[in-house]
C-alpha cells in the first residue's frame, strides 16, 4: 500500500539515533526545518541498495530504507513511489548498508551483535503523543493526547497561517534477543536464563557483581557477550 500518511508524518520528525532511553521532545511549528526532521525519520540519509532474502531463498534488490516512525522498510518502485514491502512474513532477512533486519511483532528489527547462537536485535520507535500551544505569557500547554489526534499538519501549512505550536514525540529503543532457532525473545533476566540454562550460576553471579540496565545496549552486549564466551 502507499505510505503517503506515513510520509506526512515524518516531515515532522527528530531523532536521535543514539538513543537508547525514552526521550521526550518537541517540533515547533514556526522553528523547525520540515526538511531536516524528514531525513532525520530515516535510518539512512537517502534510499540505499539493499537486498531481501525471502523464506523460499529467492533473492529481491531495490532502493530501501528504515523508517522509525513506521517500524518497517520502505522501497521506491520504478514510478518513484516510496512503498512499503508487501507480506513481510514471507522474509527472511533483509540487508542495507552492512545492516541485518528481521520482521517480528509487525515491525523489523536490526541486528546489533553478530554472535553463532543468541544474538541482540534492536526495535526503533517513534511515537506522537500530543500537541502544545503558546500561551498569552510565553508558555506552552498541552492541549491534546495522542488519542484526540488522527492527522498531523505539515510543518510549512503551520507556518503560512502563523500557528506556533509544539507536536510532541517519544523516541525509544527495544531489545529482543533472538535463539539460534529462530525465535524472538525481550531482552530481560528471564529470557536470558531461558536462552542460557546451562549457565544461570554464572548469569546469577554476573548480576550480582555488576549492575546491568537491560534498556542499555552496551550493558546487554557484554552480558550477550560473556555468555556467549
Amino acid at each position: 500500500m502507499r505510505t503517503a500518511s506515513i510520509l506526512v508524518f515524518s516531515q515532522l520528525l527528530y531523532f536521535q539515533a543514539t538513543a537508547q532511553h525514552d526521550q521526550s521532545f518537541r517540533i515547533n511549528s514556526l522553528n523547525d526545518d520540515s526538511s531536516t526532521l524528514y531525513r532525520s525519520v530515516y535510518r539512512y540519509p537517502q534510499f540505499t541498495e539493499g537486498h531481501i532474502l525471502l523464506n523460499d531463498r529467492k533473492m529481491a534488490a531495490g532502493l530501501l530504507n528504515y523508517n522509525r516512525f513506521s517500524g518497517q522498510i520502505l522501497f521506491i518502485n520504478s514510478k518513484g513511489d516510496t512503498l512499503e514491502l508487501a507480506n513481510p512474513k514471507t522474509i527472511e532477512y533483509i540487508t542495507i548498508v552492512n545492516d541485518t533486519f528481521r520482521y517480528f511483532d509487525r515491525s523489523f528489527l536490526k541486528l546489533v551483535s553478530h554472535n553463532d547462537a543468541v544474538n541482540l536485535f534492536k526495535k526503533e520507535t517513534i511515537e506522537y503523543t500530543g500537541k502544545e500551544k503558546k500561551g498569552a505569557y510565553g508558555g506552552y500547554s498541552k492541549t491534546t493526547g495522542a488519542s484526540a489526534i488522527d492527522k498531523v499538519p505539515d510543518a510549512n501549512d503551520l507556518k503560512k497561517i502563523g500557528v506556533d505550536e509544539n507536536d510532541l514525540y517519544v523516541s525509544s529503543a527495544h531489545y529482543y534477543l533472538r535463539s539460534a532457532d529462530g525465535f524472538f525473545l525481550p531482552a530481560v533476566k528471564r529470557s536470558f536464563k531461558k536462552l542460557f540454562p546451562e549457565k544461570e550460576k554464572l548469569l546469577n553471579q554476573y548480576l550480582s557483581e555488576k549492575k546491568v540496565n537491560f534498556n542499555d545496549e552496551n550493558d546487554l552486549l557484554r552480558l550477550l557477550d560473556y555468555l556467549n564466551g
